[in-house]
């Protein structure tokens, strides 16, 4: 599960992403309900996306931006892992 604590740090990434990237592609990406976390556990962050498909293009655009504002907020060394909604 995530705490709201987690909830307030995930928040603060989409408020970086939101901050250095275009407003449609932060919309498609980030603010269509789309990637959600699920669980933050053991230094490991969890984040639910709607398809492989969906996993792969936001990895290919913004995983480097993402990665780094995730490390701002939950700590450097964590590890993402992302599961399917299906």
């Amino acid at each position: 599960s995530v705490s709201s604590e987690d909830m307030l740090r995930w928040s603060n990434v989409l408020k970086g992403m939101k901050s250095v990237i275009s407003e449609s592609d932060f919309f498609t990406w980030f603010d269509s309900g789309a990637l959600n976390p699920v669980a933050f556990e053991k230094d490991v962050l969890t984040l639910e996306v709607p398809t492989r498909s969906f996993m792969e293009a936001l990895l290919t655009q913004f995983e480097e931006l993402l990665t780094g504002f995730i490390y701002q907020e939950f700590g450097i060394g964590i590890q993402l892992q992302y599961i399917t909604k299906n």
